[in-house]
């Protein structure tokens, strides 16, 4: 399932869904991350969601 999500998002890096799908399923995800999902809703402009994913990704990784 999650090489599914890594082929869907290579090919399409700004279709959201599969971002939050993978990580879902594997928050973990070295090859998907919410920093990852934050540049895709940066390329949308969606400012504030890209905000709270990289809030996340900071907080995963212990920063904040």
């Amino acid at each position: 399932m999650m090489n599914s999500y890594r082929s869907r998002i290579a090919s399409n890096p700004d279709d959201i869904q599969f971002y939050h799908l993978a990580l879902t399923i594997k928050p973990d995800n070295e090859k998907i991350s919410n920093f990852q999902l934050g540049n895709a809703l940066v390329r949308q402009n969606r400012f504030d969601d890209a905000q709270a994913s990289y809030q996340s990704a900071l907080q995963y990784h212990g920063v904040i």
